[in-house]
C-alpha cells in the first residue's frame, strides 16, 4: 500500500456516500411529498440533485450557482453575502410543505439578524480563529441569529422534513447551528440523518477489506490532544487504525493550511523510524482555506522536516514543497475528517 493508493481508497469511500443518491433513496419511500425544497450547506448542490427537477427549489452553497434557483454564498466566514442569502431564504418560504436538505457549512452560508441586532460579521471572525469546538461555536452563533437554534421553524406554516448530512461528532442537532432542531421536536417537523462520520468510517473499512481495521472513538478537542492520542496507536503489519475527527486549531500564524494538513505534518517526525502510513482526510475535499483546495494529506517517515512550516502554520506550502499536495477538488459531500494509521503488509 502506497500513500497515493490510500488516498484513492479514501476518495472512493467518500464517493460511495453520494449525497444525491442518499436523498433519492430516502424520497423513494414516498411518505413525504414536499411543495418546495430548500438546500443549504457545502453538499447542497449534490443533495438537491437527488430530487425531481420540477420541484421548486432554493439552493444555497459555497459553489458557483448553476441556475437562477441557486445562490453562491460565503464560507467559512460570515459576510454580507450570508445575509443576502438569508433574505432570499425568507422570500422563498411559503405556506407549503418543505423539504430541507442541510449539510455542514450552513452556519456561514445563510444568516438572518434578530430584531434590533446588527450583522455579526466581526464577532464571527473572532470566534472562527479562537480554536473552540464546533458545539461551543454553534451555540454562540445561534445567539446572534433569527433562524438558528431551531428558530427557522418560527417561519414555517406547514409540515417539514429535514434530511441531514452530519459533520458534527457531538450530535446532528448542531449541523448548520440547528436550523430546524428543537427539544422537544415538533411532530410536524421531522429531522432525519442520511449519513454521518460513522458512515464514512464504515465505507473506509470496506475499502480496506484486506486489512484488520481497528476503529477508535472519534478524535475531538485540540489538534495537540489528537496528535498525542494517535502517537499511542500501534498497528501491527496488516492492521489499520481509523477514527473520525473534528479537532480544533487556534489560528495565530501567517501561513495557510488546514487542520488535516497541519496534523499530518506535525506527525512526520514521530513517523520517522516507523513503517506506518498516516492519512488525515477532509471528506468535503476542502481542508481549511488554501490557494488550491486540498483534501488533507498522507505522510510517512520519509517526508522532510516540517517544523519551520508548522511554526508559521503554513502546512499548505509544506506539502507544496514536498510535491505531495493532495487536491482532488471539492467532493460535494461533508462528513467530518477521517484519520487512518496503517501498517502496510511487508
Amino acid at each position: 500500500m502506497t500513500g497515493r493508493q490510500l488516498r484513492r481508497l479514501f476518495e472512493e469511500a467518500v464517493h460511495r456516500l453520494d449525497p444525491g443518491r442518499l436523498v433519492r433513496q430516502r424520497l423513494a419511500r414516498g411518505d413525504f411529498r414536499p411543495s418546495r425544497v430548500l438546500a443549504v450547506g457545502k453538499a447542497a448542490q449534490s443533495m438537491v440533485d437527488g430530487c425531481p427537477q420540477d420541484w421548486p427549489r432554493l439552493v444555497i452553497s459555497p459553489h458557483p450557482a448553476r441556475d437562477a434557483q441557486e445562490v453562491e454564498s460565503s464560507h467559512p466566514m460570515l459576510t454580507p453575502a450570508s445575509y443576502e442569502a438569508g433574505r432570499r431564504l425568507l422570500d422563498f418560504l411559503q405556506d407549503d410543505t418543505l423539504l430541507l436538505l442541510v449539510s455542514g457549512g450552513a452556519s456561514a452560508l445563510v444568516e438572518v439578524c434578530p430584531p434590533g441586532q446588527e450583522p455579526w460579521i466581526e464577532g464571527w471572525s473572532r470566534l472562527y480563529g479562537a480554536g473552540l469546538d464546533i458545539v461551543s461555536m454553534n451555540q454562540e452563533r445561534a445567539r446572534h441569529s433569527a433562524i438558528k437554534g431551531g428558530r427557522l421553524l418560527d417561519f414555517l406554516r406547514a409540515p417539514s422534513l429535514t434530511l441531514l448530512l452530519s459533520d458534527v461528532l457531538q450530535g446532528p442537532q448542531w449541523v448548520g447551528s440547528g436550523l430546524t432542531w428543537r427539544s422537544p421536536q415538533p411532530s410536524e417537523h421531522r429531522v432525519e440523518v442520511l449519513a454521518d462520520a460513522g458512515s464514512l468510517v464504515e465505507e473506509m473499512v470496506r475499502g480496506l477489506a484486506h486489512y484488520r481495521c481497528l476503529v477508535q472513538e472519534p478524535l475531538t478537542g485540540s489538534l495537540e490532544q489528537a496528535r498525542q492520542l494517535i502517537q499511542g496507536w500501534a498497528p501491527e503489519p496488516g492492521e489499520a487504525v481509523l477514527a473520525a475527527a473534528e479537532v480544533t486549531v487556534a489560528v495565530s500564524g501567517p501561513g495557510v493550511g488546514g487542520r488535516c494538513q497541519h496534523l499530518a505534518a506535525s506527525l512526520v517526525e514521530w513517523l520517522r523510524d516507523k513503517p506506518y502510513l498516516l492519512l488525515a482526510g477532509a471528506s468535503d475535499g476542502v481542508d481549511g482555506r488554501t490557494p488550491v483546495p486540498c483534501a488533507g494529506a498522507c505522510v510517512d517517515g520519509s517526508f522532510p522536516e516540517a517544523r519551520p512550516f508548522l511554526q508559521r502554520q503554513d502546512s499548505y506550502h509544506y506539502f507544496c514543497s514536498t510535491g505531495e499536495l493532495w487536491s482532488p477538488g471539492p467532493t460535494g459531500n461533508n462528513l467530518n475528517d477521517l484519520i487512518i494509521l496503517l501498517n502496510p503488509r511487508t
